[in-house]
């Protein structure tokens, strides 16, 4: 008998496309692009995925002594992706 695990595992895929979904490094925000209030101001959806982040600011987050052990995860994983090398001391 058939049961959840003999389906084969796939990516999470995006709803209104094929592709797989970037991992983010902030958060997705609207923000205020030009004039107007309320209804009237035109918004734009900014936000920032691990490709778009230089080594040099995921090597920083990896040094912050007050960063987030997940933000300092996400930076080691995209740094071994890129084939950066890493020497601890």
């Amino acid at each position: 008998m058939g049961g959840i695990l003999d389906k084969p595992t796939q990516p999470f895929l995006n709803k209104r496309s094929n592709r797989t979904v970037a991992e983010m490094w902030e958060k997705r925000h609207r923000v205020a692009e030009r004039h107007g209030w309320g209804q009237d101001a035109e918004t734009v959806v900014k936000f920032r995925s691990m490709a778009m982040v230089s080594k040099q600011e995921l090597i920083e987050c990896l040094n912050k002594y007050n960063a987030k052990p997940k933000m300092k995860a996400k930076a080691l994983k995209e740094l071994v992706k890129r084939g950066v090398k890493l020497i601890w001391n």
